[in-house]
């Protein structure tokens, strides 16, 4: 009885809450983070409320919203997240391509491409998890696109100079498109001899944890298997993200960094597969295409 009381009060409690805000609430001397998220999926707004636990990880509170998100996320193998296609911090979900390209094509879906990426077009949309408004004449490299194996932008990996990709490729993008994890040699050393990598690391398959693109970027998309397959989380440049407190309290983040104008994507640990399930997306990224 008592924890169905408590439940029912952290419920009544976050009612007064903005939508995908957080609240600090005291509850028997300890204090609990209380926030919503909003989720739209095939057009259906599905709000849940979530807690913070020691770890700061987010936990779902079980009710028919959570539940319903629950059976999209398991179900789902190519389920695609887009964050920041709108200013109101909502999470937008599609089961695959084709449906994320068909709702670009309504008169309201074109008309938040557009304002997402700064496009005057909705159309041109790549293969493989692309979307329209994007370019493909963005130039992959490190001016553009800066790839960590530290959750906050530390021990980059250096994957323009001499790398280069198992098949003698020497394009950026293949590099990008294809981590190529069942290749224990598929990113080689440099020619002189000097790793590519952090020390500790020898390929580049699953150890992402952090990343950055510069203000030219629009749109970040991020696989969970090469060849942009499996699920993908999207994140447009846009200022409404989850900003990370100056002490790396244990958030996720993704935000626009006041000083250098880039797109920061960081802790990818905290950004959970599913609906804030046990695994996560830190080093699970297998390719990383930008536009």
């Amino acid at each position: 009885m008592k924890r169905v009381i408590l439940f029912s009060f952290l419920l009544f409690l976050v009612s007064s809450c903005e939508d995908n805000q957080e609240q600090t609430i005291p509850v028997d001397n300890v204090t609990v983070v209380i926030g919503k998220q909003n989720y739209i999926y095939k057009g259906e707004n599905i709000e849940i409320t979530y807690k913070l636990n020691s770890d700061n990880d987010k936990i779902a509170l079980e009710d028919s919203s959570s539940l319903l998100l629950s059976e999209i996320f398991k179900n789902n193998p190519t389920l695609i997240e887009v964050y920041g296609l709108d200013d109101s911090g909502s999470i937008y979900l599609f089961d695959d391509v084709k449906e994320e390209q068909k709702f670009y094509k309504t008169g309201r879906g074109c008309s938040m491409l557009k304002y997402a990426t700064g496009k005057d077009s909705c159309g041109g949309g790549t293969g493989g998890g692309g979307t329209g408004g994007g370019t493909s004449s963005l130039t992959y490299n490190s001016q553009n696109l800066r790839i960590y194996a530290d959750s906050y932008l530390n021990k980059e990996i250096d994957w323009t100079s001499y790398c280069y990709y198992y098949t003698g490729s020497t394009n950026n993008k293949k590099r990008m498109k294809d981590f190529n994890k069942n290749e224990t040699n598929a990113w080689r050393f440099r020619n002189n001899g000097i790793s590519c990598f952090p020390s500790g690391f020898s390929n580049m398959s699953d150890v992402l944890s952090s990343l950055q693109v510069s203000q030219s970027v629009a749109l970040v998309t991020l696989y969970q298997d090469h060849n942009y397959e499996g699920r993908s989380k999207k994140f447009y440049r846009r200022d409404v993200g989850l900003k990370d407190p100056e002490d790396h309290g244990g958030y996720p983040y993704w935000q626009i960094n006041n000083v250098t104008k880039w797109m920061e994507i960081g802790r990818l640990k905290n950004f959970k597969i599913g609906l804030f399930g046990t695994s996560s997306w830190d080093d699970r990224v297998s390719s990383i295409k930008i536009e």
